[in-house]
């Protein structure tokens, strides 16, 4: 019996040590290259795929001297395995890398380290060997710029035009060391009404206009794309030479009866070597806080209301225009400005931007300070002239606000507040004796009128008062699917708002008034569907009315008093505020919130009834 027990054990022992040594070959981290031979400037893809559980970062590639190579996205698969017994799943994660290789030689990708779970894998070494390929007076190519001695930081346009004697079936494009020296931005194509290409440039695509150039004696067509280059460093910079790999047609040959395929071949061309004299930037008269921005800009402003009371919010658009590309443009930094730190409140959500037109456009909530405050000063944006080579500061308009004081509101005018006071009392009823006119009653008047069934059942009467039945029914059954829907998200909806609020409430950082007035603002804002920075008082408390205008009047109070504390300068900041705004969210969270609201509303009915 006992050798039967050590058998059983020992079996088990070999098939978990199997399971286990099955799980930990699963584990695994490989690297792929598209293909081992590669011409210069030809782009080839790199394959890093990760098999096993977790899920990990894109890896570090480690650099190779010589090679350029660039993280170009992810993708994931499942691949199913049977091996005779069984059938077994395996979920795979690729990361794919471009690679292009700038001489000749033979290159190698040391082994590339994958972190799962904190876990290091490594996965083999690739290899592939790079040669020039073959030249050819059916292709060349040509790059150029329109400023040879550019500041630090001043937009350059670069050419790249690529001429072609033969058609081409792919084309692969590599500029040594340019995203190194450079920032590089789309631009627009050249002026031109012949047809726009797609190619690819950089490991994404350049939108290229054909047409025709003559280049070293030899007529070409040609396709022409630019980039905005943005030099990062002061000093002598090379630009290429850059170079181009192009599969091209050589005739065509016979496949079955009907069909011709292409014959190609690979050919390459390199252009010619371009020096940049990159001029720094002068360090006189550089202000403060200067960003960086070099080329020539205009700034205006917007703001919507302009007739507030103190701590309501106020819309701030900016726009603005001028050198491209415009959204390197950084947001403007209203606290920089002593008016704006003094009389406004800057919006603790980060401004919204987007681009409309070649202009830039942000927009910011901010709120004043004080009834003192007349005018929302200008908008600055300081920048470096190339024309003038002088730094300049673009300035906005200022714009006439009128702010009304903020008085914190209490009990005593709440019961005083007009709407709640005792209803007038209804004037009497009166009795209007209109009459009955024109009776009819000479026996003429009567007629015949036999009873038909069909006539009846045809009738618009009729058939209305046998379709309303079902269709109430029917409709009835819609209306009440759609409140069962309509309550349930409702239920949801507050169930995360109330966790979010509460949530942070808890967090260490602000004061007391801002973090109760963030959290409850930003609880309305979830349940109700609105805006929760431009929530004002009166609008809150005519939301949670609908539901409960007892904690109305309560969440209205608590809102003052918190905008009183954070911008009129009140002197009530305690955790009070911080209870108060706890309690008011588990109030209105509560299911039975509305229902007591409404429950409410009919008994004051009845009252003044």
């Amino acid at each position: 019996m006992n050798r039967l027990w050590i058998m059983l054990a020992t079996v088990a022992a070999i098939l978990l040590g199997a399971r286990q040594a099955c799980a930990m070959q699963a584990a695994e981290a490989t690297a792929e290259l598209s293909s081992t031979t590669a011409t210069l400037g030809e782009w080839i893809q790199l394959t890093v795929s990760w098999q096993g559980e977790g899920q990990p970062d894109p890896p570090q590639v480690p650099e190779v001297d010589g090679l350029t190579i660039e993280f170009r996205g992810q993708s994931s698969r499942t691949e199913m395995k049977f091996d005779g017994m069984r059938a077994t799943s395996a979920s795979i994660i690729a990361f794919q890398y471009s690679v292009a290789a700038h001489r000749e030689g033979e290159f190698v990708i040391p082994p590339i380290t994958v972190i799962v779970d904190g876990r290091a894998y490594q996965t083999n070494p690739v290899r592939f060997r790079a040669s020039t390929p073959e030249q050819s007076r059916d292709i060349a190519l040509v790059i150029d710029v329109d400023n040879l001695s550019p500041y630090v930081g001043e937009p350059v346009t670069l050419t790249i035009t690529l001429g072609l004697a033969r058609d081409a079936r792919s084309v692969s494009f590599d500029v040594p060391r340019l995203e190194d020296d450079f920032e590089v931005f789309p631009a627009a194509p050249p002026p031109s009404n012949r047809q726009k290409q797609m190619i690819p440039f950089l490991g994404g695509a350049a939108e290229a206009s054909w047409g025709e150039q003559r280049i070293d004696g030899v007529d070409y067509a040609t396709l022409t794309f630019r980039r905005t280059i943005i030099p990062r460093r002061a000093g002598r910079i090379s630009l290429g030479p850059a170079s181009v790999s192009a599969s091209l047609v050589m005739g065509s040959r016979q496949e079955g009866i009907f069909f011709e395929v292409p014959v190609t071949r690979t050919f390459g061309a390199r252009s010619q070597e371009i020096s940049l004299d990159v001029r720094p930037l002068p360090e006189e008269g550089r202000p403060p806080g200067f960003t960086g921005l070099v080329g020539k800009y205009s700034i205006s402003a917007s703001a919507s209301p302009t007739e507030v009371n103190v701590g309501d919010p106020i819309s701030l658009t900016v726009v603005v225009q001028g050198s491209q590309p415009i959204d390197r443009v950084p947001n403007p930094d209203l606290r920089k400005n002593p008016e704006f730190e003094s009389g406004f409140r800057v919006g603790g959500e980060s401004p919204s931007r987007r681009v409309e037109r070649q202009a830039l456009v942000v927009e910011q909530v901010i709120r004043p300070a004080t009834d003192e405050v007349t005018r929302i000063p200008p908008v600055e944006l300081t920048y470096f002239d190339v024309e003038s080579g002088a730094y300049q500061t673009a300035r906005s308009d200022p714009i006439p606000v009128k702010v009304r004081p903020t008085r914190v509101v209490t009990a005593d005018d709440a019961q005083g507040a007009s709407g709640i006071g005792v209803a007038a009392a209804p004037s009497a009823l009166e009795s209007v004796d209109t009459g009955i006119r024109a009776n009819i009653e000479s026996p003429s008047a009567l007629r015949a009128q036999p009873f038909q069934l069909g006539a009846a059942l045809r009738a618009p009467g009729t058939i209305a008062a046998l379709a309303a039945p079902p269709l109430v029914y029917g409709a009835s059954l819609v209306v009440f699917a759609l409140r069962r829907c309509a309550g349930n998200a409702a239920a949801l909806r507050r169930r995360r708002a109330a966790a979010a609020a509460l949530a942070a409430l808890e967090q260490r950082e602000g004061d007391a008034p801002s973090k109760a007035a963030g959290a409850l603002r930003q609880y309305l804002a979830d349940r109700f569907g609105r805006s929760g920075p431009a929530l004002t008082p009166a609008d809150a408390a005519a939301l949670v009315s609908t539901e409960s205008p007892q904690l109305a009047e309560r969440v209205r109070d608590l809102l003052n008093r918190c905008d009183a504390a954070r911008f009129g300068g009140a002197s009530e900041a305690d955790e009070r505020m911080l209870d108060e705004a706890r309690d008011l969210i588990r109030l209105l969270d509560r299911p039975s919130s509305r229902k007591q609201g409404r429950r409410a509303e009919t008994a004051g009915a009845g009252g003044r009834a």
